[in-house]
């Protein structure tokens, strides 16, 4: 692959074409990484607070708890309005998958997915942190990561 940038200083916004013969894995991977540079969750750290506004590229998990959505980045967590279904459905594009039936995860934060001795599933993320993941959704965690 080449690429080229051309800075033109007259340009009000950053503009991105891509050439190709078709549309592959590469390609898609560089449209998934221009739209996480552009997508933000709007959240709260504890409800009431002020909103703020996280890039989906720094989240490394989401979880549903007691009806409430928590957003995960690698070193806080927000609350936000959002559930699962919908994260789901607008950022399956972009590398969240479903991992469980209460959470969904950034396949690009996901370091391994480890069988434990008592049969269960678990994904280590990029800090370290461990989460759950179901057999359910093991085949699409699969699919989606080409293995």
């Amino acid at each position: 692959m080449r690429y080229s940038i051309a800075i033109e200083p007259q340009i009000p916004e950053c503009h991105v074409e891509i050439h190709c013969s078709g549309v592959n894995r590469e390609v898609e991977g560089i449209l998934q990484a221009l739209v996480l540079t552009e997508t933000t969750v709007a959240c709260q750290p504890e409800r009431g607070e002020e909103t703020r506004f996280i890039p989906i590229s720094q989240v490394l998990y989401f979880e549903s708890v007691d009806d409430r959505t928590y957003l995960y980045t690698a070193d806080s967590v927000y609350c936000c309005d959002l559930r699962l279904y919908q994260i789901t459905e607008k950022l399956d594009q972009v590398g969240f998958v479903r991992i469980s039936k209460s959470a969904v995860a950034n396949l690009h934060h996901m370091y391994a997915i480890r069988r434990e001795k008592n049969r269960t599933l678990t994904a280590e993320m990029s800090n370290g942190e461990k989460v759950q993941v179901s057999r359910t959704y093991l085949q699409e965690i699969q699919r989606k990561l080409g293995v």
